[in-house]
């Protein structure tokens, strides 16, 4: 009898375990050789030295932005946070700037230096005044929901506190945050007026962690149901040579939210990596477009 079971752990259980452990062997290389191409990658090595740059003046850009701390009493959860007021009193519209993983950490500066969209608003805040909220994640994974939830407490904090355009409510962010603009959107329907996603992930209900090694046909049924963004009006930017976020992403959302019944905007820039969103916010149009966006009253009341 010892010797049936030996044998059977021998022709059975142990190819199961070797056949395991070769598929882990196998997607480290894979893991190691896709991360070794990302950091050869000339569109990557430009964004680490612009990124350390803007580190440097980090402190000098985020002094336009006030500082301050959101405490979630109900999730026991901190979050630092930086934002803009307009300097003449009256009704302005609101945007929630999320930054990319650089901006990530404790600091409360880095979210507002590494941003391209809080940049370009503090740039444009004489042309388009508007109360701008730059929350800062701890992570580089937008996984936590203490911070989600504290995100939304502090808009709504900020419609209550401040005269705010409820029509005119806006988000976008980039890489990192720009992955979390359709979960927000998804999770408060008809609440944004529109949105800007710059080389962002779609939200996927599962298997988010490896989402660079999941097979394309795999990921649609991976992804959560967009037809709620439908009415919400969002343009994408990705870079085609983006080796962090390969830019299929972003044409996989832009035909399942077509599919929804909506027609939303993408501008792919073919010789662009990952840091696509410093060009995206050179022209002007950008801004402009998002600015013009307006919910009806139907859908407010």
């Amino acid at each position: 009898m010892r010797l049936l079971i030996m044998n059977f752990f021998l022709k059975y259980v142990f190819r199961v375990f070797l056949f395991f452990l070769l598929v882990g062997i196998l997607l480290f290389v894979i893991r190691f050789l896709y991360e070794k191409k990302q950091n050869e990658d000339p569109h990557n090595k430009e964004y680490f030295n612009r990124k350390e740059h803007l580190l440097k003046i980090g402190k000098k850009v985020a002094e336009g932005f006030e500082s301050s701390i959101w405490i979630n009493e109900i999730d026991d959860f901190k979050m630092p946070y930086r934002y803009l007021k307009p300097e003449s009193m009256g009704k302005y519209p609101l945007v929630i700037a999320l930054h990319n993983s650089w901006g990530s950490g404790t600091d409360n500066f880095s979210s507002v230096a590494t941003s391209g969209l809080a940049l370009a608003l503090e740039e444009s805040k004489n042309k388009y005044p508007a109360y701008v909220i730059v929350p800062q994640y701890p992570s580089k994974v937008w996984t936590l929901p203490e911070f989600n939830n504290s995100v939304f407490q502090l808009i709504d904090y900020f419609i209550e506190r401040y005269t705010i355009d409820e029509s005119r409510i806006y988000i976008g962010g980039e890489s990192m945050g720009g992955s979390k603009n359709l979960d927000y959107i998804i999770r408060r329907p008809h609440f944004f007026a529109g949105s800007i996603i710059v080389c962002g992930k779609p939200p996927l209900k599962d298997l988010s962690s490896i989402y660079p090694f999941i097979p394309r046909w795999l990921m649609h049924g991976q992804l959560k149901d967009l037809s709620p963004v439908a009415q919400t009006p969002i343009w994408f930017f990705h870079g085609k040579k983006d080796l962090w976020i390969p830019y299929f992403l972003t044409n996989l959302m832009v035909n399942r939210i077509k599919e929804a019944g909506s027609d939303p905007r993408y501008t792919l820039y073919p010789d662009l990596g990952h840091i696509s969103w410093f060009k995206v916010y050179q022209d002007p149009n950008v801004l402009e477009w998002l600015f013009s966006k307006t919910r009806s009253e139907q859908i407010i009341n």
